[in-house]
């Protein structure tokens, strides 16, 4: 109460404010941010405003609502004596149609460098810390300045959770642990050297056209990493190394047809 605190993934803070020179109300506010530089925030979902609790409501609304109320702060700041030291702004959104997937792809008057684009099912809830279908991040190389397509040749390193697998019992057999994903995604068998808990590992593909993964141990993950990458972040990577990838005119011709 009364401070207003910017945190990383892993609970790191970034930024500190005292709530008046962050211009957010002094009752429990909480959203979801990308830094883009300096104290310049871009809020792209809001779990909660003034107290009030939003995580319930569709997720369109929450949009509208954050919209809404920092449009409204903008105002207010521009004729307060005391600037907000914190640039806070609600990222864009759009009707996820052909027209609307057009103009979000596009986006030229964006003040800020973006870093793909967030697809949200609009009836969908907010669920604090949980993996969900309900927001997909999708990216490629015009959309964002980070993205970074390795060769064919290159493996893919991935951070996966090591686990028993059910009805095996002997500690020294490989096939007794295997390499899952966030979404509880068994995609390799663990190496020897593997730990007990999260680890980074190289992914390759056994045989082109194959499904079948094999993993090479590279070492324990940060120790501020919580949880692993998501199967869907695997594959999308995978894709784009056999030279298949999800490019905007599938998304755009998926929203043709749907539409």
């Amino acid at each position: 109460r009364g401070r207003a605190v910017a945190r990383t993934t892993s609970g790191d803070v970034v930024h500190r404010w005292a709530t008046p020179h962050a211009g957010l109300p002094a009752t429990t506010t909480a959203l979801d941010c990308y830094w883009v530089g300096a104290a310049t925030y871009v809020a792209v979902d809001c779990a909660a405003w003034a107290g009030h609790a939003l995580d319930d409501c569709p997720a369109e609304f929450r949009l509208y609502w954050l919209a809404t109320k920092l449009a409204e702060r903008r105002r207010s700041s521009a004729t307060n004596v005391v600037k907000a030291a914190l640039d806070l702004r609600a990222a864009p959104f759009f009707a996820c149609d052909a027209d609307g997937l057009a103009a979000a792809y596009e986006a030229a008057a964006l003040e800020y460098r973006r870093d793909g684009l967030l697809f949200y099912d609009k009836r969908g809830a907010c669920e604090l810390g949980q993996l969900t279908p309900l927001v997909r991040l999708w990216k490629d190389d015009r959309c964002t300045p980070y993205f970074n397509v390795a060769p064919a040749t290159e493996p893919l390193v991935a951070v996966l959770a090591v686990r028993r697998e059910d009805g095996m019992h002997d500690d020294d057999d490989d096939d007794a642990r295997g390499l899952y994903t966030l979404d509880d995604v068994r995609v390799a068998r663990a190496p020897r050297d593997a730990p007990a808990d999260l680890g980074r590992f190289e992914l390759r593909v056994v045989a082109p056209g194959d499904d079948a993964l094999e993993a090479v141990f590279l070492g324990a993950a940060s120790p501020k990493r919580a949880v692993p990458d998501s199967f869907s972040k695997i594959v999308f990577a995978l894709r784009h190394r056999a030279g298949q990838p999800l490019t905007i005119h599938h998304l755009l011709a998926h929203t043709t047809a749907v539409s």
